[in-house]
Order: C-alpha cells, then structure tokens, then sequence
C-alpha cells in the first residue's frame, strides 16, 4: 500500500502506464486532460477501458478526446439525473491494482490539497471492479459510435501455470453475431472461466447487421514456474526434508560438515544466499558459527 499527497496526476499515470489488459475508472468529475489522453492512449492499445461519471461532470471540454475514444472501442457511461449523485473516486487496473482517495479526475483537484493510496491487492480491486459493474447497469452509454461493431475483450492474466484457471471477459455493442474462436457467443457481455494447459490465442469477432466486422485478439502463456526439493544432513543423517524454500533453525556443532541435497525443477539454477548453483547438486557446508543461509524463491525458468 502507499498513498501520496503530492504530484498526484503523476502517480496515476504511472499506474496507467502499467496496465496490461483493462482499465476501469469511476470519478465523480472528469476534465483532466492528461489522464483523458492517457486512457485514450490506452485503449488504442487494445485494453479494455471504461470511465463512468456523475451527471454533474461537465465532459463539453473533452468532447473530441471521447468521441475518438469511443470510436476505438472505449466505453464511457454517465449516471442518471436524479438519482443518487456518484461520488466516487478510483480506478481499478488488470483487476489488481486499486487507486482511490479524494483526487477527482480533474484540472481543479490538481491545485487542491487531496489524496490517494495505490494497492495491489486482487480482492480488493475486484470489490471495487463489482461496484463498478452495478452502478454502471444504471448508466447512460455516451458517444457511442452506432456504425460499427464496438468490443472489449481482456483475460485477467496474461501469464498463468499449467492447469491454472482465468476469466475472459467480452463487451460487445453494435453487433449481431459474436464468435469466439469460431464458436457462436448468445451472450454479448460475459465473462467465461478456463482452465489452461498450453499457451492459447483466443479471437474475438463481431459482426453487425450490415456485415461490418471487428476483431480483438488475446494471448495467454503458459509458464512452468519452478519447484524446490531439498534435504539437509549431518554425519549421513537427515535432519530436515522440505518441498519449498521455507524458514529453518538447524542446531549442529561447530565445523561439523553439513550435506544438502537439492533439486530445483522448470529452473535454470538455484540461489543460497547470492551464489549460485546447478538446479541440481549437492554441497558441503561447515559452520564456525550461527549463519543464515537464503534459498529463495528468485530462481528462473
């Protein structure tokens, strides 16, 4: 967690920066221009970007940065006249990273005393990403470009183990037909949970009534993340066994030798302390007195 008082602007666009998949802001009022244009960078990248306002935000200022980003695929939606004013101020980033405080997105918060803490925490973002998603089933879609198909399609990772689930979420507007991967889509917002066992494209494409169509592209990897084995002996007697790097107090006598055996699976090599050895080997250690010895979870494969 860290939260910032100062140069606040500067902070969310580095958190922009950093985002890989979707974006999703709800502020109360939006006029900042730099943050405009940044989600606008965004979206022309391909994320999913959604910005949600009050009906008291004045957007005639940001008109053209809107438009154009409507028509790359971004959705911006206005709560209703009357209702409960939305008076929220956060941005939820690839559903992990949290920005929320005081700052409204504007050019007059910039010369106002305000906050925000930055958080990456998955539960919380997705707490945050749920009201998001109802308040927005009130919302009014603005700028919609209604001549061709308009879609948002992101995995929540990008990156997962063999056998590891994710959720592919897909918004698509101004469309008649809906294919993933060829397979017909009845449902035109969804989200889907897979689970993975080889790196996997998935193609999203949409066609409207006058057989205009888009498509949208995403790649998830598989990765094989590493695995430790080890056992540690003294004098031919095994006095631990472990399967992951864990904490250990090991009590032996002075200059006593000590034997480890190691096997690191899906890893280059391993590391204790910052040497560096084979995935799999075996050392001689003697002790003169207490030391710490690190096997870290920082080895690559």
């Amino acid at each position: 967690m860290k939260f910032f008082f100062d140069n606040i602007e500067n902070h969310i666009l580095a958190c922009l920066d950093k985002a890989k998949h979707s974006i999703f802001v709800a502020a109360a009022w939006f006029t900042n221009y730099k943050l405009m244009q940044k989600l606008l960078y965004k979206q022309k990248q391909g994320l999913m970007v959604e910005i949600m306002t009050s009906d008291k935000s004045d957007l005639s200022k940001l008109r053209n940065f809107l438009i154009e980003f409507t028509n790359y695929g971004g959705a911006i939606y206005q709560t209703p006249a009357g209702g409960n004013l939305m008076h929220h101020k956060f941005c939820v980033i690839d559903n992990l990273l949290l920005i929320n405080g005081s700052f409204n997105w504007t050019e007059q918060a910039k010369r106002n005393d305000e906050n925000i803490t930055i958080w990456e925490n998955e539960a919380m973002a997705s707490q945050f990403l749920e009201q998001f998603i109802q308040l927005k089933s009130k919302c009014e879609l603005l700028f919609e470009d209604t001549d061709s198909p308009q879609i948002s399609f992101f995995a929540n990772k990008s990156v997962v183990s063999e056998g590891e689930e994710l959720e592919i979420f897909w918004q698509v507007r101004n469309a008649t037909e809906l294919f993933i991967n060829d397979e017909v889509q009845a449902n035109f917002y969804h989200f889907q949970k897979i689970q993975l066992f080889a790196t996997s494209n998935f193609c999203l494409r949409a066609v409207n009534m006058y057989g205009v169509e888009k498509i949208k592209n995403i790649e998830v990897k598989i990765v094989f993340r590493p695995s430790l084995e080890y056992k540690i002996y003294c004098q031919d007697e095994l006095i631990l066994a472990a399967t992951q790097a864990q904490h250990s107090i090991i009590s032996v006598i002075e200059n006593l030798p000590i034997h480890i055996v190691y096997e690191a699976k899906n890893a280059e090599y391993i590391a204790i302390n910052t040497q560096h050895f084979e995935a799999k080997s075996g050392i001689l250690l003697s002790f003169k007195e207490t030391t710490n010895y690190c096997m870290p979870k920082s080895w690559t494969n």
